[in-house]
């Protein structure tokens, strides 16, 4: 939960700047950093925490990520539809295109989840494409890799015209120590993870 913690003021200060409900736009910011700032690390990180039993672990797993990629979605709908009310170009920014990105691989690993999570192999006919421990493993490490996707996501924002106009001048590149150190934390956790086991 390291990465959480982290992160924890970073999420708290971009959540505070958006004041949520105060405008259309507001809700993409803070649904995305609750999302790809909070949920989803905490959920992929809990999966390590040995005290609880597996059966635990999984379940709020499922249930963070998929709080997650809800947020994550209502977040994409509150800038397509602010972009839209206003008549202005959609995707014209790495953070937009990288941003659709993301919330189309957080929906794709979810999928792979539903698979991992419900014991399921991939099977064509009668031969085993991948076996389950295959599955398992392959979604953790799409997990991994989608967090730190969620990461660089969340760091391109920083370089939008809100976030230049609502933040005050120390806080960019705390932001970029907070980022970069819980990037860090991910592909700490993701190369050192032991395999799933076969439940």
């Amino acid at each position: 939960m390291l990465s959480v913690l982290i992160l924890a003021p970073l999420v708290t200060y971009l959540v505070y700047v958006a004041a949520p409900g105060s405008t259309l736009f507001s809700w993409h910011p803070t649904c995305m950093v609750l999302s790809f700032g909070l949920l989803m690390p905490a959920g992929a990180e809990l999966l390590s925490l040995r005290r609880w039993s597996r059966s635990w672990r999984v379940r709020l797993h499922w249930g963070l990520q998929s709080a997650g990629v809800a947020l994550a979605l209502l977040g994409f709908a509150a800038i397509y539809q602010n972009k839209e009310s206003r008549g202005a170009a959609h995707l014209t920014s790495t953070h937009g295109q990288l941003g659709l990105a993301t919330v189309g691989t957080a929906v794709v690993q979810s999928a792979g989840g539903l698979l991992a999570l419900f014991s399921v192999s991939v099977k064509t006919g009668r031969a085993t494409l991948l076996r389950l421990r295959t599955v398992r493993l392959l979604h953790a490490l799409a997990g991994g890799g989608l967090t730190l996707l969620g990461l660089c996501t969340l760091r391109l924002g920083l370089d939008s015209a809100w976030f230049h106009a609502v933040a005050t001048p120390l806080v960019r590149p705390a932001a970029d120590v907070l980022l970069g150190a819980a990037a860090l934390r991910v592909l700490y956790k993701v190369l050192t993870s032991r395999p799933v086991k076969q439940a």
